[in-house]
């Protein structure tokens, strides 16, 4: 459609409203945090429109929410840490943002995640060891994200797609990853990775789209 102006924050009062799809708009202004009152909303998308302002934390007490996209707008500040409260949540997008801080630790709490892209944002910090073990899908490409991949990637094991192209990460790739036997897509191109190519990717069985490694300073 063709949607212009804001939210309308009545859109609350739709008290037993399940899904909101207001996608491929030109919407502007703010999200209305009165949306993320509403308790029975499982869908809020929300993508390709030119909405800025902030994620409000008010998004926590959205408590059935489900499939969550914010993609391709003008978002900024930091991802809430009260996303962690959304038990349900299966898919976040929230890439082509301007958002800035860390991916909240907090995260850890979506312990039905399975697709997480954050990619194109300036997302800085480290990659955090509390990412759901039930994550298929991971884009966090085109960030700042700094420091190393740790033991901790081991535990993904679910993990079908790594996405972590154009940051500014370091270190080795840890052997763990061998854990994560369902990869198929691994994509570490354009970071700062030393060490060696460790041979247990060459026994990942899935591992069959694609693997990346350029741009990086491996020996």
């Amino acid at each position: 459609n063709n949607l212009t102006g804001n939210i309308p924050e009545s859109l609350s009062e739709c008290q037993n409203l399940q899904a909101l799809d207001l996608s491929y708009n030109n919407l502007f202004g703010s999200i209305p945090k009165q949306i993320f009152g509403l308790q029975n909303l499982t869908k809020l998308l929300l993508l390709s429109n030119d909405l800025s302002g902030f994620i409000p934390p008010d998004i926590g007490n959205c408590t059935n929410l489900y499939r969550l996209r914010l993609n391709g707008n003008r978002l900024g500040g930091t991802i809430p840490s009260e996303i962690g409260k959304l038990k349900s949540l299966n898919f976040i997008d929230l890439s082509n943002n301007h958002l800035v801080g860390g991916i909240p630790l907090s995260i850890s709490g979506c312990e039905n995640l399975e697709f997480l892209d954050l990619h194109s944002n300036g997302i800085t910090g480290s990659l955090p060891d509390t990412l759901p073990k039930s994550l298929q899908f991971v884009d966090v490409s085109d960030n700042r994200l700094t420091g190393s991949l740790t033991h901790s990637i081991g535990s993904l094991t679910d993990l079908t797609k790594f996405i972590l192209a154009k940051n500014q990460l370091s270190g080795r790739i840890p052997a763990e990853i061998l854990s994560c036997s369902k990869l198929q897509l691994l994509n570490v191109g354009d970071n700062g990775l030393s060490g060696e190519i460790p041979k247990e990717l060459g026994q990942i069985p899935a591992l069959e789209i694609s693997l990346n490694l350029s741009c990086n300073q491996f020996s």
